[in-house]
């Protein structure tokens, strides 16, 4: 039990430390993207510049407003991911998808916001409101939806259509590249269960079902976006079972580039 508590405490500081560099993250955006301001108040840290820059020059951190962005929000939902908790009445997938849309509006298209002829402490205002209140709002819905797919995941999660000794499976995969850095893929595939593998009538039981019955199918359509650090790619995707099971999600990957294993 005591090696069970030290395991959670140690997830737990593992989880605060991923959030508390997400913060980070967001705080540097703001200091690089409204750096006139904190000058203009006299904030002079020179240590804290010459490391940014770096960041900038080494891995491109801040050639675009929405790479700290896409950092600080990965390190969120991974933050999200092991955080424990009970699941509440009131959680509910409409509640989850509204504060996660409200958050990455505020969040990420936020932009124009600097570009507003207003004075230049009205403009950091009301950009730290939006990216602060946006960050409420994907950490309000991060937690919720862990505490709701830990508590679903106490059911059974495997798809019982694909309960099968074998399959035979066909699929296609199309690519089109309407510019350089940009993918769109479709991805459609159909399996035919050579024996399905059915539950008994009394629940405990199983039995192989008849040959080459009920086929399923499954789908995805992929939109990928190669930057020069990282890929970001947003999915949607079809099983035939259960009925209108659509998903949608947003998956991030990083690049690491090992010259020694290239030459």
């Amino acid at each position: 039990m005591s090696q069970q508590e030290d395991d959670l405490r140690a997830l737990a500081k593992i989880m605060d430390f991923l959030r508390a560099v997400s913060i980070i993250l967001v705080v540097m955006n703001v200091y690089w993207f409204c750096y006139e301001v904190i000058r203009l108040w006299g904030v002079n840290i020179g240590v804290v510049d010459r490391i940014l820059l770096n960041f900038d020059r080494t891995a491109g951190l801040f050639h675009s407003i929405l790479y700290t962005k896409l950092f600080a929000v990965l390190l969120l939902a991974l933050s999200c991911l092991g955080t424990k908790g009970v699941k509440g009445e009131k959680i509910t997938w409409g509640r989850i998808w509204t504060a996660l849309a409200a958050g990455s509006v505020l969040f990420f298209l936020n932009w124009w916001i600097l570009a507003l002829p207003l004075p230049i402490e009205a403009v950091m205002g009301l950009y730290v409101l939006t990216i602060g209140t946006g960050y409420v709002c994907l950490l309000m819905g991060g937690l919720w939806m862990s505490r709701l797919l830990k508590h679903n995941l106490m059911e059974d999660v495997f798809n019982k259509a694909f309960h099968a000794n074998s399959f035979a499976a066909v699929g296609v995969t199309p690519v089109w590249r309407p510019f350089q850095r940009a993918q769109v893929r479709l991805c459609a595939h159909m399996f035919m269960p050579f024996k399905k593998i059915e539950q008994a009538a009394d629940g405990f039981g199983v039995y192989y079902g008849e040959w080459l019955q009920d086929p399923e199918f499954a789908a995805e359509l992929d939109l990928v976006y190669n930057l020069p650090f990282a890929s970001v790619c947003g999915y949607v995707n079809y099983l035939s079972y259960p009925a209108r099971n659509w998903h949608v999600g947003l998956s991030f990957g990083l690049y690491f580039t090992a010259s020694r294993f290239l030459r």
